[in-house]
């Protein structure tokens, strides 16, 4: 019998999606928006202008139209690029997000950054 209460459990996680972000817009870098240490390369933040951010996690409630990007990671160096490239050319960008605010408190991170236009 535990094991039919174990299954369903697990079946009900997995039927429930996390609760990521989507946003489509202009690039916009804002004064503040890079953080760092002398022992990391630190935190991106940016904004998507004229985007409508929908599936924000809860602990994004704070500021629901910020992204961020762990600049430690192997892939910040692409999205950096796809995200400057984008705002010197004044093109759209896609962002979904992670679902949650693990490189900073109260802001989703960014997982995939694609150019729409």
């Amino acid at each position: 019998m535990k094991a039919l209460g174990w299954i369903v459990a697990c079946a009900a996680a997995v039927c429930l999606p996390a609760r990521a972000g989507t946003e489509t817009g202009t690039v916009r870098f804002q004064y503040g928006q890079y953080q760092s240490s002398t022992t990391s390369a630190g935190k991106t933040f940016f904004f998507l202008d004229a985007g409508v951010k929908s599936g924000s996690p809860a602990c994004a409630a704070d500021q629901p139209d910020r992204w961020v990007i762990n600049n430690d990671w192997p892939a910040a160096k692409m999205q950096l690029a796809v995200l400057l490239t984008a705002a010197a050319t004044g093109k759209s960008v896609t962002v979904r997000g992670s679902a949650d605010c693990g490189v900073y408190s109260n802001t989703e991170t960014a997982i995939d950054i694609f150019v729409t236009d």
